[in-house]
């Protein structure tokens, strides 16, 4: 990667007049109006729920029940402030968290057994299991379409419609 930054540095006379090196430039200063605190606390949340999951897919890993994360299906129980947040990202959290599907729902202590695991100072619990999905053959995630689209039967629904869009602009 040092290398190919030097030659693409190394095209942009703008750049090499100012500084003969990539290596030797200075990182470029933060400005204040991009500065905001308040993503920077969500993000925190997510990352430190992602911790919490992270975990409960090892556990997965050493007993020998999945491979890899995309197999976990992951189910977070938390209150209702830390399900709204995550609710905001809801689309975003399996690629965040590397899985192949996240469901979230209301914190409630009455519903777990003891292969959930509760952790954090918020109520918060997550279930991480095997999916019982089958693996798309492009994506690698385990989703309930994969053997249901007729035309594309080794497909998800997300893939076969951007194979679906390929052919489509090919076709054009």
């Amino acid at each position: 990667m040092a290398f190919t930054a030097e030659e693409v540095w190394q095209q942009r006379d703008e750049f090499v007049n100012e500084y003969e090196s990539v290596h030797l430039a200075k990182w470029p200063e933060t400005k204040p109006k991009y500065i905001d605190k308040s993503l920077d606390e969500t993000w925190e949340k997510i990352i430190e729920v992602r911790r919490e999951v992270s975990k409960s897919i090892e556990k997965l890993r050493e007993q020998k029940i999945i491979g890899n994360s995309l197999q976990v299906e992951v189910t977070i129980y938390a209150d209702s402030e830390l399900i709204s947040l995550l609710t905001s990202y809801q689309d975003q959290l399996a690629s965040i968290f590397i899985v192949s599907e996240v469901r979230l729902e209301e914190y409630n202590p009455s519903l777990f057994s003891d292969d959930v695991e509760i952790s954090l100072p918020e109520r918060l619990a997550i279930h991480c299991s095997r999916s019982d999905n089958q693996k798309c053959e492009r994506c690698w995630n385990y989703f309930s379409s994969v053997g249901k689209i007729e035309e594309h039967s080794a497909l998800c629904h997300r893939c076969a419609q951007a194979v679906n869009e390929i052919i489509k602009q090919g076709n054009s």
